[in-house]
């Protein structure tokens, strides 16, 4: 079947179709109708042939959309020994095993199959907002979903270093950082991917381990992450450019918009090395960056603007000097007016 043009496909079971009718060929004829959704049940007396068996119970499965028929039809196959054959028919019916993924189900279909375009047609999304406690949203819809803080780091650290398909991490990288004691790092690994791709509703073929070049790898295989990171430094960056063209006020509510993004520390309760790192990298930039806007607010006269700025700051960097002193003289200016 030509999985990038399903209606190419559909004219050549057509024209076999039209052949066997010709030729008065039965059970083939069967087949072909069913593969092309133009009969909705194999009449009993076929039903004897394991071939047409198997496409009776795809079929039922099809109409009934239930994870249990589908099961039936793995378990049928194998006893049967037609996996074959219901690995090239299962092409015809990929909202069978669509609905299945969506699930949360195991399809048991290779993972060459299930990386096929017709089963990978919806993009899907991951929007991880970390600059605070964690959300997860899945093609925009907030999950209502549990992490712990290993499953938030890691999910976090994946998120940013494999944001698109084909991107991948060392999976040493990975051991040394959240396992660096650990007898079996692989064995743990693997229960924290399974467990967070259940609780994220995630495809189980999407991201997996390889191995490539003689490095074993963890691989982003058709999913997208973006984060409130991105945002941040995005919309900061856009401040920047207004600000150089002289347009304040357009650029003032970048800022703040910006800064809004920002709603506590992250990582609070990690403390393997990525998250200490990433932690003190990112309420580093914050600092730096409340400064430089605050010296600019005063420069444009918003002193009020640059207060509220730095008193929801002072909330997220508590130990911040430079932070405590811009306040002072914000105190201080007030003072003397």
């Amino acid at each position: 079947m030509m999985l990038r043009n399903k209606k190419k496909a559909g004219n050549y079971l057509k024209k076999a179709l039209s052949f066997m009718r010709k030729y008065k060929i039965g059970p083939h004829t069967l087949v072909l109708k069913g593969l092309l959704g133009k009969i909705v049940n194999i009449p009993q007396e076929f039903l004897c042939s394991v071939s047409l068996r198997l496409l009776h119970l795809i079929i039922k499965a099809k109409n009934t959309m239930k994870v249990s028929d589908y099961q039936k039809i793995i378990k049928f196959a194998k006893r049967k020994g037609v996996l074959g054959i219901f690995h090239r028919w299962i092409l015809f019916f990929p909202e069978i095993v669509l609905n299945v993924i969506k699930k949360g189900k195991k399809t048991e279909l290779p993972k060459k199959i299930l990386k096929s375009p017709i089963f990978n047609k919806e993009i899907i999304v991951y929007h991880i907002k970390f600059l605070g406690n964690l959300l997860v949203y899945k093609n925009q819809q907030l999950l209502k979903i549990d992490l712990t803080p290993q499953e938030e780091a890691f999910l976090t650290k994946i998120a940013l270093q494999m944001s698109e398909p084909g991107k991948s991490i060392l999976v040493e990288e990975l051991y040394e950082n959240f396992w660096p004691k650990s007898k079996n790092p692989y064995d743990r690994l693997f229960h924290l991917l399974t467990t967070i791709k259940k609780k994220i509703i995630l495809p189980k073929h999407l991201i997996g381990v390889s191995s490539k070049y003689g490095e074993i790898r963890l691989f982003n295989y058709g999913i997208y992450f973006t984060t409130d990171q991105e945002e941040f430094e995005q919309t900061l960056a856009r401040a920047k450019a207004m600000e150089q063209l002289g347009k304040w006020k357009l650029a003032c509510k970048e800022y703040l918009q910006g800064f809004n993004l920002f709603r506590d520390a992250p990582f609070k309760k990690n403390f393997d090395r990525w998250s200490l790192d990433t932690r003190f990298k990112l309420l580093t930039k914050l600092e730096t960056e409340t400064i430089s806007f605050v010296q600019s607010c005063f420069k444009n006269g918003d002193v009020e603007i640059a207060k509220k700025v730095l008193i929801k700051v002072s909330k997220i960097l508590p130990h911040s000097q430079e932070v405590k002193n811009l306040l002072k003289v914000i105190s201080n200016k007030k003072s003397k007016i």
